[in-house]
């Protein structure tokens, strides 16, 4: 059916953007858990099955993509946590003939898979959404109500709530950044090794991320609780994809994605997620304070009142229990070394 193409052909252009990425760093084997002198185009192979396996099994769970592209995202991450804990750490051990990599120093060992499959599930969810969304635009009647603003004026202010929402976030973060001196390595990112050139190089990137916050979130959080969740999740997201990943790759190294970085970022990792949360928080308050003057107030009250709700009784929760909990606890246990 729809879903099912849609969600394999979501989950192959996933895969192969994340192997072109991991080939590009000579870390293709790290994904599929294989070792860097197994054969490259079984490897390959491996990451499209891989990823035309999971398209299908996100599809089949989320048929009908509901919510904002960045609430998918948030699903999307959760379900490459589950994709990693069958693939390499299962499936791919059985079909080897190996044991099962399921103790604390083989987890350790198999890590470095994690960070890409989570981004994977991010990437499949993403790209899911927008499928689902083109196939409504062009095979489905929309119907716009009269209380419904014009796609480029929700897009417009939607960018200016994240740019001023990632101001926010960027202050907060920019503090635990000046305790740990984190600035000169973000002014390293432009050849120079001033903290105050640091601190500006990083609001820039915090308005950036803000402003990608605004358009996917935007209309998702309708209360303190959820604009939290969302954001700190939002925060952990980057966390992978920046400090972990772009930008060691900008300074021309590998993508930081053995137990060991990730241990010691931590850190860095609590002012991603106090970035998030400053950022959702901000985000929900600019939409909250928002109503259009041709929407009674009673209305827009109802129609806040009953997306929460709706909100309440999805995995939206769960999501975000699950996320966070995820981002402070495995750092913590990488960091443990075992002593069997």
């Amino acid at each position: 059916g729809g879903p099912s193409r849609r969600g394999g052909l979501a989950g192959r252009i996933a895969a192969s953007a994340l192997g072109g990425v991991l080939v590009a760093q000579g870390n293709l084997h790290t994904f599929v858990a294989r070792t860097p002198d197994d054969s490259h185009l079984v490897s390959w192979l491996i990451v499209l099955v891989v990823g035309l396996i999971g398209g299908f099994g996100f599809s089949a769970l989320y048929p009908r993509p509901s919510g904002s592209a960045g609430a998918g995202i948030i699903r999307g991450v959760a379900y490459g946590f589950l994709a990693w804990a069958i693939f390499p750490l299962t499936l791919l051990p059985l079909l080897n003939g190996t044991t099962l990599p399921w103790g604390p120093n083989e987890v350790r060992e198999n890590f470095p898979a994690f960070p890409g499959y989570l981004l994977f599930g991010a990437a499949l969810a993403l790209f899911f959404q927008w499928f689902g969304m083109l196939t409504r635009l062009f095979f489905e009647d929309v119907m716009v109500g009269s209380d419904n603003e014009a796609v480029g004026t929700q897009g417009l202010r939607a960018t200016g709530r994240g740019m001023v929402a990632g101001v926010v976030g960027g202050l907060i973060f920019a503090g635990v950044m000046l305790q740990i001196g984190a600035l000169t390595n973000v002014a390293s990112l432009i050849g120079v090794t001033s903290p105050i050139t640091g601190f500006f190089v990083h609001m820039m990137i915090a308005v950036v991320i803000g402003t990608s916050y605004g358009l996917l979130f935007q209309r998702e959080s309708y209360d303190i609780t959820s604009a939290l969740g969302w954001g700190a999740s939002y925060g952990f997201i980057w966390w992978m994809l920046g400090p972990l990943t772009l930008f060691p790759t900008f300074l021309g190294f590998t993508p930081l994605w053995t137990s060991d970085a990730v241990a010691q970022t931590f850190p860095n990792l609590v002012g991603h997620l106090l970035y998030g949360a400053g950022l959702g928080i901000t985000l929900h308050l600019l939409e909250a304070r928002y109503s259009p003057w041709w929407i009674p107030r009673r209305q827009a009250q109802s129609a806040r009142v009953a997306r929460r709700r709706e909100q309440v009784l999805t995995s939206a929760p769960a999501l975000w229990t699950f996320i966070v909990v995820l981002a402070l606890t495995i750092p913590v246990l990488l960091g443990t070394e075992s002593t069997s």
